[in-house]
């Protein structure tokens, strides 16, 4: 609707402008101003050229004074900008040039973007106001109501259908379409809002109302326009805007010296939203691109008593502790004033400070006894919404994501994960009482997202913030997570990990990659240490019935053997024998028969039998791998099946590789590799040597502990080391 009174407007404007040329119309308005010619048009386009691009005042100051009074001079665009000379003088603070073509009428323009008058408001050039003021030439002076595109040029940015027939260009500048004294205050310029506004009352121009201009300097937090309106209308300084809101809540974003400006004069601190949302709420609100002075701010208004207020919830039960944590990794915003141009330094530089600041305000207001069990709509507890946020931020969720995780934060946030400051959060936190086993409505607790989010984030982010990583980790495990846990279907903390693991093998096979291979093969094993250290069992048993080698899920020796089948290349075992010699240091137990399989049939030539099949994970490892012929050559699958010959007891090894040697007589010709028979063959008749035989029996004495306990055992380096490394 806008739109198409915007068009009639102007299609009465220009019918206006036609038929004033005629008699007798012409008689009561006055001559109009003939077209510019084209001599005329190609000077004033050399004058712009000179202006935008070699600062040479003085040739179009000449160009200026020879320019025809006749003729319509400002009509005249620069092709690329779409400014006249006019409004290229007042962007270049030029008040001489300003003078000479203020002489040249411009009213009848119909300026509604970059009008003289808003341009040298916003950029606060005083005295090229006061004599665009003075001439009183553009069609409204202090009174016109117009848009800026500045400082882009005046180019349509979409086109929309009007009535779904004729195109209508969309103009930045038709957008917060307003007064000079807007963009004046928009940009603190406290001078030239006096003087519109001195203006504006002496032409007898209706005012702004004075809530109006206060509420909008608390907006933009011009904080000398914010001091200017507060001393000249102090009955305003608790008014309320359309949105029922006070200009304590707008300003607040804005940092300390705003909000002390405004309480300092008798605002009310305790002022709450329509939403609900007190002055902390939108300091902590990061969908304001407001000024990120949190801690200081946070620190000054925990004075003012709001601090009674320090656990009031809005209409999402969300406290300002809610809000607070979300700022975390958070990447959006500004963290300079837009005015403060000079100023500026990059994000990156920025980026730390600015999480610095978070953290000290999460510990502030936990000190003020804000509470970090409080749930909102969601039953997320402060803690748990942020790892919830870090989750959703890892950015690669797929279309099946949780609505506690999708309406944790909106969308359109930016955020990137920063595991360094996450920990700092988590440590703060948990210090003061935050439960890391506290559940969402749907079930899921902090340490579980956490999990979550070494499945989804970067691999390369993860790797290069490797210690952060692991540190977050280590602080939710060692504030009591429950890494014991079982799913539905029977996954377990360890399932989880060995998908974490799993993704070691989406990494390109190439030189360039090879180092980050390396990295992640390191940040498994870190990841799975810091688990068992905190009491992670590997060796997970069920009751329940399964075919064989079709369960042992839960189990972490089966869960890593069984990613043998994603390697792409012999040095991929490398790895794996890597992460299950960590399971086994840990407490990782090969002897075990994880669960219970059902009877297989078998026959020979005058009988028909069942037989019972073990279930450790040797016998997993050789199903996975009993096709896979070429791998064997090189010796590397044959190492990872030696590392259960060295650690199993010999009962269960022997009835492990006759039972498996055996059932390929069960098998058709060449289904089981020849290599892999003569390996089978090979250790079933050949007996161990005593030293591994020993290996095993100290294994058995010290329950497998063997991190824990053989540095402790009164021998050797050497053999400590032989026996940690299974060599």
């Amino acid at each position: 609707m806008a739109n198409i009174i915007e068009f009639t407007s102007s299609c009465f404007f220009y019918l206006n402008q036609y038929f004033r040329a005629f008699w007798p119309i012409k008689i009561l308005f006055g001559p109009t101003l003939r077209p510019p010619s084209t001599k005329t048009e190609l000077r004033i386009l050399r004058a712009i050229y000179l202006l935008r691009h070699q600062d040479n005042l003085e040739a179009v100051m000449e160009i200026a004074s020879s320019l025809p009074k006749d003729e319509d001079i400002h009509s005249v665009f620069d092709q690329h900008t779409k400014y006249n000379l006019l409004q290229l003088a007042v962007i270049n603070n030029s008040k001489e040039l300003v003078n000479k073509l203020v002489q040249h009428s411009y009213g009848h323009l119909n300026l509604k973007c970059n009008t003289p008058e808003h341009l040298a408001a916003y950029l606060g050039h005083y005295g090229i106001l006061e004599v665009l003021l003075e001439r009183g030439g553009g069609g409204g002076g202090s009174g016109q109501i117009a848009g800026m595109c500045y400082p882009g040029p005046h180019s349509p940015v979409e086109v929309h259908k009007i009535l779904g027939l004729l195109d209508y260009s969309y103009y930045k500048c038709h957008l917060n379409v307003d007064l000079p004294v807007f963009y004046a205050i928009s940009r603190d310029n406290v001078s030239c809002v006096k003087l519109l506004l001195t203006h504006m009352q002496t032409e007898g121009v209706n005012l702004p109302s004075p809530s109006r201009l206060l509420h909008f300097a608390c907006c933009k937090g011009t904080i000398d326009c914010l001091r200017y309106f507060v001393e000249k209308y102090p009955n305003e300084v608790n008014s309320l805007n359309s949105k029922k809101e006070t200009p304590l809540l707008q300003a607040v974003v804005w940092g300390r010296e705003c909000a002390k400006c405004l309480i300092d004069n008798g605002a009310d601190v305790k002022s709450v939203s329509k939403t609900g949302e007190t002055a902390l709420h939108r300091l902590y609100c990061n969908d304001i691109d407001g000024l990120f002075t949190i801690y200081d701010t946070t620190k000054y208004l925990l004075t003012t008593g709001i601090e009674q207020l320090v656990n009031e919830v809005n209409t999402s039960m969300e406290t300002p502790l809610h809000y607070l944590v979300t700022h975390v990794s958070f990447i959006g915003g500004n963290l300079l004033h837009p005015n403060q141009a000079q100023n500026h330094v990059t994000r990156l530089q920025l980026q730390p400070d600015y999480q610095d600041q978070v953290i000290q305000s999460l510990e502030l207001l936990l000190k003020f006894n804000a509470d970090p069990l409080r749930e909102n709509r969601f039953g997320l507890q402060p803690m748990n919404k942020l790892m919830h946020v870090t989750l959703k931020s890892c950015g690669s969720l797929g279309d099946m994501v949780p609505d506690c995780v999708q309406f944790s934060i909106d969308s359109k946030y930016l955020y990137k994960n920063d595991y360094r400051h996450l920990n700092s959060a988590l440590e703060v936190l948990l210090k003061h009482g935050s439960d890391p086993n506290s559940l969402c409505s749907e079930g899921h607790s902090s340490y579980l997202m956490y999990l979550q989010c070494l499945l989804e984030n970067n691999i390369v982010e993860l790797c290069n913030q490797a210690q952060g990583v692991i540190s977050s980790l280590l602080t939710l495990l060692k504030h009591g997570s429950k890494v014991n846990f079982q799913m539905n279907n029977g996954s377990t903390c360890s399932s989880i990990l060995a998908k974490f693991a799993a993704r070691y093998f989406t990494i390109p096979l190439s030189e360039d990659s090879q180092i980050l291979r390396d990295q992640f093969s390191d940040l498994v094993c870190e990841v799975l240490k810091a688990h068992f250290i905190h009491g992670l069992n590997p060796n997970v048993l069920t009751n329940a019935k399964s075919h064989y080698l079709k369960g042992g899920t839960g189990n972490a020796m089966i869960e890593f053997v069984h990613l043998s089948k994603l390697a792409k290349n012999p040095a991929d075992f490398v790895t794996i024998r890597r992460w299950l010699t960590v399971i086994l240091q840990w407490g990782g137990d090969p002897d075990v028969e994880p669960y219970q399989s059902e009877p297989i049939i078998c026959h020979s030539q005058s009988s028909i039998f069942l037989r019972h099949q073990g279930t450790q994970p040797v016998g997993h490892y050789i199903h996975e791998m009993k096709d896979e012929e070429t791998l064997y050559k090189d010796g590397y699958a044959e190492e990872l099946l030696m590392l259960f010959y060295r650690t199993m007891s010999h009962k269960e090894l022997y009835d492990c590789l006759n039972s498996t040697r055996s059932m390929t007589r069960f098998h058709p010709m060449g289904a089981v590799g020849k290599k892999l028979l003569q390996i089978l063959s090979s250790m079933t008749e050949s007996p161990r040597s005593l030293s591994d035989i020993s290996r095993v029996a100290i294994y058995k004495s010290i329950d497998r502990q063997l991190a824990l306990k053989v540095p402790l055992l009164p021998i050797p380096n050497s053999m400590k080391k032989y026996l940690l490394e299974v060599q």
